[in-house]
């Protein structure tokens, strides 16, 4: 299947264009942020971690850079607000996200790395 591009405003919490992008998949299962950088951070919120105080988090997979994408317990989470629908496709400061139903896919253009992430498992590549 082909996956469809869109255009997602790129609308900071202050109204600054360009400044954040957020977005979540249709399950609303995986959550996105990026922030003015050449990155991007996303939560699956069935995937959980123990973090400070034994409060329950969800996991984090992040690709900064052109570095290894890593996962942490980062004690937080970013709620994307717009749904990156099924089939389509969204490319944001040099990485390409795609949604299918079978999971989210963020790849770094210039290297080829990043993630996958659904409710049954994550991988980085």
């Amino acid at each position: 299947m082909l996956a469809a591009a869109i255009a997602i405003p790129l609308v900071s919490a202050g109204g600054a264009a360009g400044a954040t992008v957020s977005f979540r998949t249709p399950s609303n299962n995986v959550h996105c942020y990026s922030d003015s950088g050449p990155s991007v951070q996303c939560w699956v919120l069935s995937a959980t971690c123990r973090g400070y105080g034994g409060a329950t988090y969800a996991y984090s997979w992040a690709v900064r850079g052109n570095g290894r994408p890593s996962r942490f317990c980062p004690g937080d989470i970013v709620r994307g607000s717009r749904v990156l629908r099924y089939g389509q496709s969204l490319t944001f400061r040099g990485t390409r996200c795609v949604s299918r139903t079978s999971g989210l896919t963020c790849t770094r253009t210039a290297t080829g790395r990043g993630f996958f992430l659904s409710r049954e498992r994550q991988r980085i590549f």
